[in-house]
Parts: structure tokens; C-alpha cells; sequence
């Protein structure tokens, strides 16, 4: 029709403000976003754009503002280790008739500030623009000698008009310990703090069974723990949500995890004491103990009135409250934290239903407090764990770093500005999921990020790297684009927006370096092809499961990159006996997700996987019948111990060069219940399994394991 915009202008409009032009599918086929997609997500994006009709224009104007843009707003500089000094190179696009000189002020880490003048001549040009009508000059600044940091540079064209940006300046490779550069002798165990179960806890695992279980795995020689994440989460109406992977701030400990018992409080505090020692409350505290799930907001209802006893006796004054002010003054955003979470739990209500009439709470309100102290008490004990690794033998704890947070968590609230509103994040149709998926989640916003100096990622990477030796990276394609589902239209109607990957590496590798916290991106599905060179090149690994490697054909393990940390399965896999058995096939058949003629084809395929595997590990495989309709009848594999077959592949998997091994703690007693089931919310209660084996009879189990007494052994010589 007459007058109609191209589709070919929107998209380019679209490319420009962030939005990828489409994506290959799992069927290897191209997929571009409609029309409607693009108009929903164009505005989030800082384009005034109301009808596809103007998109010719509005692309004009869009390119002519990224021509016009007189400074980025963000600069990145590579040094070649921590503790070298680079230059970075700023661009800076002016009027032709600026004659100088020009007045700059760089505010370096430590808060400093220097001033220089840079005359014409000490700024290059790079290139000369016309861009409608005017004569541009796009030149250089090179600022010398800048050590690993975030500075400020301030430019003055004008006694009243200033630019200013950003300089990340980082170490081009992320840390890594003196073991792993030497080839990677690191191993340790897995286990989620929520399935952690022991004679003293309430239900729930806790920063005590956390402690008790990284000193295990050091007396038994390995190296690192890891564990899921430990952020705070929602446990009381109006959100209740236990998954670590909506966490209600990414900046802020589980306060189910606390160990009451190692509060010093408890001590001054006749009332917890009293508590604790009541029948009907220890009567609750078993049932809760022995309930096969966790109930995490059962957990948290019982503790709450310890929590307040203990909150009611913390000295006003003293040396305890001194520590109380420092801990405060290194995280002074724990006070807006506190804030939030009470008035959340006063009235009753997400953030963005809260009566214009509220307000904050007075800090010297009960839930005030009581969040403000659990806060100071969960950090003592993570700090303490943190510090005690090395006495344990340990080089550290593995952390897991989500990528995103609740929809109603304190960061949306507190960092408005850095997120997307009217879009979640989430991932295009595939094999598995065939209507894609909607994590539920607003994702970062890109360019406001960057507008606000990535402050809030700053933040949450400060507060992970410095108790971790080791931090998992979900997702790490986010750092380069993440798939955008505008609210109401639907997974399938989604688009891949870009994001500023070399700014957002930069301040991985520069916390990293200044935390000695060593990075392993995960790196599992749909990789786009520059993820995996970026990832090499500034020394962060992969992550390789062994469960996603196994094939039928030689050589049937395919082995780990130099540069990965391997494990035999994720907590968004089944266990390793789970595997092997095909108890994963029949639970998508239980779910719906395929049909009886699939889950026969599914579990003959994995027949003939569990043959190929017993071969190569020379284990004996009885000579099966001809295949029946049920393929499981005449599988002999089935009766072999997969504790077994998790040895042999372990001890292949050894013999690969690799940054390390981690190996979940439910695959040595061959536990069958995963932990999460991607996709899955009423239909199966994730985050809640206990493991099978509490921490007292793990204690006497471990050493005598024989994959664990063998690692102890043999692993680390080899690795």
C-alpha cells in the first residue's frame, strides 16, 4: 500500500536502538521479530515511535543522533595484569570551530580529582562528519598511565557545558589461583543450603549446616563447596517464593539461612533462650525437621519470634553496637534494605501497590530491626565461613550468581532506573520448551546502565566476589543479549536486545581481580558465536557437564575444555541415578511434555546410551534379548550400580586437562528426586527436596566413599 513503511526500516531502526535484527532457532531456521514486538519494545528502549509508519524517519533522526553523541558513556581500557597501568583512549565529537583548550577533570578510585588542559594538537583527529548541515570533528583524548579502577572524566566545551563518562579500566584476564593456571587441581562437592539436614536445624539448612559441610569436604581433601545461591528471598505474604533464582535482592543474605544458635545475642536474651527450650515450639521444630520438603515459610514463621527476642536484647551500646555502625557504614544500603522489607511486610503489599499514604519505617521500628540485625548477624556468619576456608583446607566457596531478581524485590524498587519495565526475560521456543519461556523477571535496562555507570551491577558483584573463591556466572550470554517477552504477547513474540558485553566483562574481571574470585560462565544452550571467544580471551571459563557430553558413538564422553570447570549435572538436571536409570524421560511423560511413542523412542535412545557407556568403561553388559516395545525389559545396563558408572566417568573426565571437578553430594548415595524442574511450578516442588543423607551420618559416610576416597587420592595428583 501507498505510503507504507518497509518493514526492512523498522528493523533497522530497531538494530539501532539494541534490538537484533532475529535469531537462529534450534531447528537451525531464521526467526525475525514481528512487527508487533518490535513496536512494544522500541519505546522501552528510548525510541518515540507510535506507528511503524514513521520509522523511515525516526531512522533518520536515530542515526543522526548516534553520529551527533558527543561523548560515550561508557569507556573501556584493558590492562595487561592487575597491577599494570594502560591508556585509555576517550572519543569526543565536536564543532568544527572549537578552537580550545579544553578543561578536563579525571576523578579517580580513591576520589581524587586532576585537572588538565588538552589543547588541539594533544587531541588527534579520527574523522570529520557532516551530519545534517554541520561539520563535526570526532577526536581523541588518550589519559595516561590509569591502573585497574572506575574513574570520571569530565570534558568543558564551554564554561557552562560539560560531557562526562565513564572509564572502566580492567585487568584483561580474570583471576585465577596459582593451582588452576598450573593445570587445575581444584575438586569439590555440591549441595543447595536448603536440602542441608542435621541434628540442630530447624527444618532448613542454615549457615551452620553450610559451615559443617565445607569442613567436610575439606577433611576429605577436596577444595572448593559450592552451593546455590543464598540470596534473601519472599517468605511472607503478599510473595512467597523460595527459589534462589528470584531472589528479593541480589545485594543482601537469606535470612532463613541464620544460624540462631552462633547469634552472640542468644547469650543476652533469656526470652530466645526460653523459646527455644519451650515444648510446643520444639514440638513444631520436629515436625518441621522431619518433613521430607522444606517447608521454607514454615521455617521462617518459627523463627520469627527468636528473631525479635534476639533483635529486643542487642545492646544499644558497646562494642557490639560499634560493630552494628561499621557494618552499616560498608553496606550503608542495608538501611533502605531494612526499610523496604518492613513496610513490605506491614502492609502487606508489593512495592508497586503501596498506599501513597505509607511511609518508611522508623528506625526504630520492630521490623525495621528485625531486618537491619539479621542482615549484620547473616553477614558475620558468611564472612566467618569465608574466612575460616583455609583453616578447612579449602581453597573457598563456589557461588552462584543469578541472573535476575523478583519482579517485587528491593532492587526494582531501589534501583528503578536500571531495570526494564513492561517486559520480562526469558528464552525463544526450543525442542523442550516448544512455547519458549518467561522467566517472569524485568530484565537490566542497557542503556540506562550504562547512563547510571553500571552502579547497581557494581554493587552486586562487589557483594558476591568478596566472599566467594569462586563465582558462577548464570546465564553468561546475558552479558551480551538477553531475549526480551513484552507482557501479554507471549514468549513466542519475543526479541533478542543487545547489551554492552566489554563493559559489563570489564567489571567481572575488575571485581574479580580485586577479590581474588575466580569467574566460570555458564555457558550451556543456545551460545551465541562471539560468547565463547570473549569468555577465553578475559579468562573466564566454561562450565561442561559431563550428563550433556555423553553420546553413543566414540570416543561416547566428549572431554572437557582446557578452560572448564566440569560436573556431571546441574541442580536443573536430574541426579546422576536418575539419569542413567531414565527416570527423567518418564517425568516428562508425567508432565505432559511428550507422548507414549516419544518416551519409548526417548528411553531406547538411552538404552543404547547406557551400552555404549558400560562398554567404554569395560563394565560388564549381559547380551540383551531383541528389543521389546518396552526397551527396559531386556536392558541389562539397568542393573548396574550407577554409583559405578559415575566413578568410571569421573575417572575419565580426570584425566583431561580442566580448571577443576565438582561433584553434586546426592549423586554418591545415588539420590533419584532433582532439585528443580526447568519449567515446572505447581506441578513439582522445587527448591524444597532435603537430601537424603543428613550432615551426622555424612560425616561417617564421606571418608569412607569410595569416589570421594578415590578423588582424595588419585584426583588432585592429576588434575
Amino acid at each position: 500500500m501507498a505510503g507504507q513503511t518497509p518493514p526492512e526500516a523498522l528493523l533497522r531502526l530497531a538494530e539501532i536502538r539494541g534490538i537484533e535484527p532475529g535469531y537462529v532457532n534450534g531447528a537451525g531456521a531464521w526467526v525475525t521479530p514481528g512487527t508487533d514486538t518490535l513496536m512494544a519494545l522500541l519505546p522501552i528502549l528510548g525510541e518515540p515511535i507510535d506507528r511503524p509508519e514513521q520509522a523511515t524517519d525516526r531512522l533518520r533522526l536515530a542515526r543522526l543522533e548516534d553520529l551527533m553523541r558527543p561523548l560515550p558513556s561508557v569507556v573501556v581500557a584493558w590492562t595487561q595484569s592487575p597491577m599494570s597501568a594502560t591508556t585509555a583512549y576517550v572519543p569526543i565529537t565536536l564543532p568544527s570551530n572549537c578552537a580550545g583548550p579544553f578543561l578536563t577533570v579525571l576523578t579517580l578510585p580513591n576520589g581524587s580529582k586532576v585537572e588538565r588542559a588538552f589543547s588541539l594538537e594533544q587531541m588527534p583527529a579520527e574523522a570529520s562528519l557532516r551530519p545534517d548541515g554541520e561539520l563535526l570533528v570526532r577526536r581523541k583524548i588518550a589519559l595516561d598511565g590509569l591502573t585497574p579502577g572506575v574513574y570520571t572524566f569530565e570534558f568543558a566545551v564551554s564554561d557552562s557545558l560539560w560531557l562526562a563518562c565513564q572509564v572502566l579500566v580492567a585487568p584483561a584476564k580474570a583471576f585465577r589461583s596459582s593451582d588452576q593456571r598450573a593445570g587445575g587441581s581444584d575438586w569439590g562437592l555440591f549441595l543447595p543450603v536448603h536440602a542441608m539436614r542435621s541434628s540442630h536445624n530447624h527444618g532448613c539448612g542454615d549457615f551452620g549446616d553450610l559451615a559443617t559441610s565445607m569442613r567436610l569436604t575439606g577433611g576429605v581433601g577436596g577444595h572448593l563447596f559450592g552451593t546455590l545461591p543464598l540470596l534473601s528471598t519472599f517468605l511472607e505474604e503478599p510473595v512467597i517464593e523460595p527459589s534462589p533464582y528470584a531472589p528479593a535482592s541480589r545485594l543482601f543474605w537469606n535470612e532463613l539461612y541464620l544460624n540462631i544458635e552462633a547469634i552472640p545475642e542468644l547469650k543476652l536474651s533469656e526470652k530466645a533462650r526460653e523459646l527455644i527450650a519451650d515444648p510446643a515450639w520444639r514440638m513444631e521444630r520436629d515436625r518441621l525437621a522431619s518433613l521430607q520438603l522444606v517447608d521454607h515459610a514454615g521455617v521462617w514463621r518459627l523463627r520469627l519470634p527468636l528473631l525479635d527476642a534476639l533483635v529486643d536484647a542487642f545492646p544499644r551500646s558497646g562494642p557490639r553496637a560499634h560493630q552494628l555502625d561499621a557494618f552499616i557504614a560498608r553496606r550503608p544500603r542495608v538501611r533502605a534494605y531494612a526499610a523496604f522489607r518492613a513496610r513490605m511486610d506491614r502492609e502487606r503489599a508489593t512495592w508497586p501497590t503501596w498506599s501513597m499514604s505509607g511511609n518508611d519505617p522508623e528506625e526504630n521500628d520492630p521490623l525495621y530491626k528485625r531486618y537491619l540485625l539479621a542482615q549484620f548477624w547473616a553477614d558475620e556468619q558468611v564472612m566467618d565461613i569465608s574466612s575460616s576456608c583455609s583453616t578447612w583446607g579449602l581453597r573457598g566457596l563456589y557461588l552462584d550468581l543469578p541472573l535476575g531478581v523478583h519482579s517485587d524485590s528491593f532492587d526494582t524498587w531501589f534501583y528503578k532506573e536500571h531495570f526494564a519495565r513492561g517486559v520480562s526475560a526469558g528464552a525463544p521456543p526450543d525442542d523442550f520448551f516448544t512455547l519458549g519461556q518467561d522467566w517472569g523477571f524485568p530484565p537490566l535496562h542497557p542503556n540506562r546502565i550504562r547512563e547510571h555507570g553500571h552502579e547497581y551491577l557494581r554493587e552486586v558483584l562487589d557483594f558476591h566476589a568478596s566472599s566467594a573463591a569462586l563465582l558462577r556466572i548464570d546465564h553468561v550470554m546475558g552479558l551480551f543479549r538477553l531475549y526480551w517477552v513484552p507482557w501479554g504477547m507471549g514468549p513466542k513474540a519475543g526479541a533478542y536486545v543487545r547489551y554492552p558485553a566489554e563493559e559489563m566483562m570489564a567489571l567481572f574481571n575488575l571485581v574479580s581481580n580485586q577479590h581474588q574470585c575466580a569467574l566460570v560462565g555458564e555457558d550451556l544452550g543456545t551460545v551465541p558465536p562471539a560468547v565463547r571467544p570473549a569468555m577465553h580471551a578475559h579468562g573466564i571459563d566454561r562450565l561442561y557437564v559431563a550428563q550433556f557430553s555423553l553420546h553413543e558413538n566414540e570416543p561416547v564422553l566428549e572431554m572437557p575444555p582446557e578452560d572448564a570447570l566440569a560436573c556431571i549435572n546441574t541442580h536443573d538436571l536430574p541426579p546422576f541415578a536418575a539419569f542413567w536409570l531414565g527416570r527423567d524421560i518418564d517425568d516428562r511423560r508425567d508432565l505432559g511434555l511428550m507422548d507414549n511413542a516419544q518416551m519409548i523412542a526417548d528411553h531406547l535412545a538411552r538404552k543404547h546410551l547406557r551400552e555404549a557407556v558400560a562398554r567404554k568403561l569395560e563394565l560388564w553388559v549381559a547380551p540383551s534379548a531383541e528389543t521389546s516395545e518396552n526397551p527396559k525389559e531386556t536392558d541389562q545396563t539397568l542393573l548396574m550400580e550407577p554409583s559405578l558408572v559415575l566413578m568410571g566417568l569421573i575417572k575419565i573426565i580426570r584425566g583431561s586437562v580442566n580448571r577443576g571437578l565438582l561433584i553434586n553430594l546426592e549423586d554418591l548415595w545415588n539420590a533419584k528426586d532433582p532439585q528443580n524442574v526447568p519449567g515446572t511450578w505447581r506441578e513439582r516442588p522445587n527448591w524444597q527436596r532435603k537430601s537424603e543423607v543428613d550432615l551426622e551420618s555424612m560425616a561417617a559416610r564421606l571418608p569412607k566413599d569410595r569416589i570421594v576416597k578415590w578423588l582424595e587420592e588419585s584426583l588432585k595428583e592429576v588434575l
